[in-house]
């Protein structure tokens, strides 16, 4: 009928058997008893300004959070991060190390400035590592650092396309330099850290 305007009132994201619905509690709840009517399922938690809401969640390994009175956000602020995964990451592999604060994600401060020969690979950048970059993964197990690269890009695909171009470069030269590889990778993660 035409007569009928049709209202948009929430969402519903679906993936295998996780369910995500926002909107308004009362049309939120509507939805969650029919489905759970049709497929058993956990108590549902609900993310808002009630009392029985938590404030935060976890939804397909991101945490959504609803940012309250007092936090560095308006009060009705909902955020996406992965700040548990960034730190579990940094824990796993760089235990030890001490993070310097990096202001971008992009080309490493370590590295010498590039030179340039007619003599030495025409067309590429000679770079120079210092000992500090070649500190992390040069003692441990083969495979560690397709194991950071493949955590860092989930992170990247996921919530922080800011470190992508990065994480692209840092893989693109792991064939030919593991060094400048493991460069890269540790200024990945030294600015996730902050």
């Amino acid at each position: 009928d035409k007569r009928v305007k049709h209202k948009k009132v929430g969402a519903l994201l679906i993936y295998v058997d996780d369910f995500l619905v926002a909107g308004k509690r009362e049309i939120n709840d509507g939805l969650l008893a029919t489905i759970r009517k049709m497929w058993a399922s956990s108590e549902p938690e609900h993310l808002g300004p009630d009392k029985d809401s938590v404030q935060s969640l976890r939804f397909l390994g991101h945490s959504i959070e609803r940012c309250g009175p007092g936090m560095s956000y308006p009060e009705a602020t909902i955020t996406l991060h992965q700040a548990d995964d960034i730190l579990e990451i940094l824990m796993r592999y760089s235990p030890h190390t001490e993070f310097r604060h990096r202001g971008t994600p992009g080309e490493p401060v370590s590295f010498a400035p590039h030179t340039h020969t007619a003599k030495e690979n025409p067309g590429q950048v000679k770079m120079k590592a210092t000992q500090e970059t070649l500190e992390l993964m040069t003692d441990n197990p083969e495979g560690k650092l397709e194991a950071i690269l493949g955590c860092v890009l989930w992170i990247a695909t996921r919530t922080r396309p800011d470190i992508a171009w990065s994480v692209s470069r840092a893989a693109s030269v792991k064939a030919t330099s593991e060094e400048e590889c493991r460069s890269r990778l540790k200024h990945i993660l030294q600015y996730l850290a902050y």
